[in-house]
């Protein structure tokens, strides 16, 4: 506990550089962590992190950070902030992103640069993250059906927030489904994405999965080739089947959760509503993206500005929330040259 570790390399080993594995108020400041054969550091326990540092070249991870319960919405308060991570994945390189938030709740990652990845910058799951202030450019560059920032597949990753990140110059030689800036995946439900500059990404700035209660507002949104995109690809594969990936209903439970009981009811009053009977599920439109919102956005010079694949013709743009005071032409007050 109440450790500082400032001004250090750390270098060249087979594994990993920095675990922190429990305890709190432990602080690597203006630390170049460098050369890892898997990732750069992994902090749990609580009010732990990385401040001011820079993590290269390493073969895995750049920071593995954890801590916090979900069930309890217990915040772990850990954090990777004012840092920089570059060329990360050197020997895997995907799904080995510069920052990975492995569930838990209430973790930051704040004012960092994220750039040269072959694929995302930052992989989330769990409850209540901060992910703000970030400059994340060149990443995805070796892999397709990617994105900057990636979730997927649960409608209980509830109370995160992605805002006011500059994500641009993101693009792959690689054939495929292209990547985006941010890719909430697979039903990925209830992220908050706003006040972010999305610059020069070749395929969707916001792509989502047909997701449920994800707010999308106050974006700037420029030379991308969709603006924001929603299909329901997912939809016919959520499923009852025990265990199984696509059983969201179960993974509602995932972590001793009791999504319809406090904490949670108070804190995510639309998932306390879902229903807990996979009977229920099928009726209406509980798999469809209800409750999202896309307002007050601002588009220039973009391929495309709202694309919706609705292939079980149940609704998808129809179902929103909202979608209001978006300006998909709006004139810049820069020159690009």
């Amino acid at each position: 506990q109440h450790l500082t570790f400032r001004g250090l390399t750390l270098e060249a080993s087979r594994g990993p550089l920095v675990t922190i594995s429990s305890g709190n108020n432990v602080v690597f400041e203006r630390c170049l962590l460098r050369n890892a054969g898997q990732y750069g550091a992994s902090i749990v326990g609580s009010n732990n992190g990385l401040d001011r540092c820079e993590i290269v070249d390493c073969g895995e991870e750049g920071v593995l950070l954890g801590g916090g319960a979900r069930a309890s919405l217990t915040p772990g308060n850990n954090f990777v902030t004012n840092s920089r991570i570059l060329r990360i994945a050197r020997i895997n390189w995907t799904y080995k992103p510069a920052i990975t938030l492995m569930g838990g709740c209430g973790n930051l990652v704040a004012h960092n640069l994220i750039d040269d990845l072959p694929h995302c910058a930052i992989i989330f799951s769990g409850n209540n993250h901060v992910i703000e202030y970030n400059e994340i450019r060149r990443v995805c560059q070796m892999t397709s059906d990617a994105s900057a920032i990636y979730s997927g597949r649960d409608w209980g990753y509830r109370g995160n927030m992605i805002r006011y990140n500059f994500i641009h110059h993101i693009r792959s030689s690689e054939s495929g489904y292209g990547v985006r800036g941010v890719f909430l995946d697979d039903c990925m439900s209830s992220a908050e994405i706003s006040g972010n500059v999305f610059y020069r990404i070749s395929d969707a700035a916001i792509n989502c999965g047909g997701g449920r209660d994800i707010i999308m507002t106050n974006n700037i949104i420029a030379h991308c080739g969709i603006g924001h995109y929603n299909g329901d690809y997912a939809r016919k594969l959520i499923s009852n089947i025990p265990h199984s990936s696509w059983n969201l209903l179960e993974r509602l439970s995932a972590d001793g959760i009791q999504y319809r009981s406090e904490p949670w009811a108070s804190a995510y009053p639309a998932c306390a509503a879902i229903p807990d009977t996979w009977e229920l599920i099928q009726q209406g439109l509980w798999r469809n993206p209800q409750g999202c919102v896309f307002s007050g956005n601002a588009g220039w010079a973009n391929a495309r500005w709202m694309v919706e694949i609705n292939s079980s013709h149940t609704g998808i743009f129809d179902v929103y929330a909202s979608i209001s005071n978006n300006n998909a032409n709006e004139p810049a007050l820069f020159d690009e040259a």
